[in-house]
């Protein structure tokens, strides 16, 4: 519900961006809770619940980048942002190709969480080349 509640925002404004991210957070939380608490008890595993709550992360601190972006904040944080965001999508790819969850999920949804781990990834290196500073995955 919060997914979709998010997704009704006006990305187009700072407000509307805001109120999204807000709610992806409330999602993140929830699937943490379901994961951490209730799993057992629902149909969803544990590994599911940790892969949504990646996702929805993932989704929060895409409206955090955006936000800052808006308001040309220090774009260190949007560097920052954008490595913590392929660090989601790289654990939730992580889940999906787990043998708890390989034979669920449609091989596109693979296929766009692969694409988002390695679209922010990327922008974060751009960043960082602005940036005159080295990504820790590229050190030594």
């Amino acid at each position: 519900m919060c997914l979709e509640i998010g997704l009704g925002f006006d990305s187009n404004t700072v407000i509307g961006r805001h109120d999204s991210c807000q709610e992806f957070i409330s999602a993140a939380s929830f699937f943490a809770y379901l994961r951490d608490n209730e799993s057992s008890k629902a149909s969803m595993t544990i590994e599911c619940a940790g892969m949504c709550q990646n996702c929805e992360s993932g989704c929060s601190y895409l409206y955090l980048i955006r936000i800052y972006e808006s308001k040309a904040m220090n774009l260190i944080f949007c560097l920052c942002f954008e490595t913590e965001v392929a660090v989601y999508y790289e654990e939730a790819l992580k889940a999906l190709n787990s043998p708890f969850l390989k034979d669920h999920f449609d091989e596109r949804w693979k296929n766009h969480v692969q694409f988002k781990a390695a679209l922010f990834y990327s922008e974060a290196c751009v960043r960082h080349e602005e940036n005159d500073t080295i990504p820790a995955k590229l050190q030594g």
